[in-house]
């Protein structure tokens, strides 16, 4: 007999109209979830994560049939966050220093870059439930809402920690090491290692992975177009700035193709010649420009999953990736569907051979099998479920 379960999903934000990977995964589990069990997503009322600033109204909400309650932001990033990180980066080019930074220093940056909700915590400690799953390490929500509970005797076995750990600065921090003895989900192998990497041991974990509808069928007879892309936040810590200055440079040698930037963020004026800022799109429209896309490009340094390479994938679109991101070089090497580039050198070499490559429809068959054998939504749906059923 299945047990029926009292769940709560805690997370950043929430919400369709949040942009986000790990938003996006923490849907997708609790709509997984809630179709068996009684699934609450505790979050805040932010929408943007680069201020924080109080969006929705505090209270319940429903989306898609999950029970959603969203708490006040007790402040919105500011100054004083700035200055905090600014003596934090100083530190980035050493991991051993950045292991021995003063706690209390590494508390107060996790607090006031936010999200902070003293409302969230204080419902945390007064309301029970039978399993916790907690999504991105980085954020006050995860941080201090584990510490909330664990604090009024909250057995460890009943926490999922989803941690989306990405190789960047604040990983190392040695606050981050209470999460070592609780239960990991993660997505990938390559987050497994670095996790590892970041505790010094290996901490006890399963392999949550990720799921995606298959929608090859509705936009298999969009053909190829003069054109390559990038989906994502436009913003520097993305590698966006990077990848219009290498576009800019390839688009003098090689201007048939173009290169179309889509989402929302900061770096979308004064672009190079040849880029294409389109904007946020919706899903539809995402996707059909994924498949007509002759390549999709990931310039992220810094990726848990890389969710819109493995969308390009499903439309049959080969990729081209930062060598600096284990992760997204996992993809490219276990699908042999794209390229790898480290320097303008190789992102020139190896998009020039994307595009005018004789193997091209091999990788765009690469590139669908990858997709179908490891990211389609049932396999997905099982394992979820059958990790939460497990004691």
């Amino acid at each position: 007999m299945n047990k029926n379960y009292k769940i709560a999903v805690i997370i950043q934000r929430f919400g369709k109209e949040v942009l986000g990977g790990s938003e996006t995964l923490a849907f997708k589990v609790a709509k997984i979830l809630a179709k068996e069990h009684k699934v609450t997503v505790l979050t805040t009322t932010a929408k943007e994560h680069t201020t924080w600033k109080n969006y929705w109204e505090p209270g319940e909400y429903s989306e898609e049939g999950i029970k959603v309650k969203r708490f006040w932001v007790d402040f919105p990033r500011s100054s004083y966050w700035e200055i905090l990180n600014q003596i934090l980066l100083k530190f980035a080019g050493s991991i051993e220093k950045l292991r021995n930074l003063p706690l209390n220093f590494c508390r107060e940056w996790v607090k006031y870059q936010g999200p902070y909700s003293s409302e969230l915590f204080k419902y945390l400690k007064k309301t029970e439930y039978d399993k916790y799953i907690f999504f991105t390490y980085l954020y006050p929500t995860t941080f201090f809402g584990i510490e909330t509970v664990l604090k009024k005797g909250v057995e460890k076995e009943k926490i999922y920690f989803v941690p989306t750990y990405h190789q960047e600065p604040p990983a190392y921090l040695p606050v981050f090491l209470e999460y070592q003895e609780l239960k990991h989900l993660f997505l990938t192998k390559a987050e497994a290692k670095l996790a590892t990497n970041i505790y010094q041991k290996e901490p006890k974990y399963q392999m949550l992975g990720f799921g995606m509808e298959d929608h090859y069928a509705k936009y298999a007879h969009f053909e190829k177009k003069d054109f390559v892309i990038y989906a994502g936040r436009i913003e520097q810590g993305k590698g966006v700035k990077e990848l219009v200055e290498y576009f800019g440079k390839f688009y003098k040698r090689y201007p048939k193709v173009k290169l179309y930037l889509i989402g929302r963020g900061k770096l979308n004026r004064n672009l190079s010649e040849g880029v294409v800022y389109k904007g946020f799109v919706d899903e539809k429209e995402k996707l059909r420009l994924l498949r007509e896309a002759r390549v999709f490009i990931h310039p992220s340094p810094y990726e848990s999953l890389g969710i819109v390479l493995l969308e390009a994938f499903m439309m049959g679109t080969p990729g081209l990736v930062n060598g600096k991101c284990e992760v997204l070089r996992e993809h490219i090497e276990k699908s042999g569907a794209g390229k790898v580039y480290n320097s303008y050198e190789e992102f020139e070499k190896k998009l020039k051979e994307l595009l005018e490559g004789k193997e091209y429809k091999a990788l765009q068959r690469k590139a669908r099998k990858y997709f179908v054998e490891n990211y389609s939504m049932e396999q997905f749906k099982r394992r979820v479920k059958k990790i939460i059923k497990e004691e």
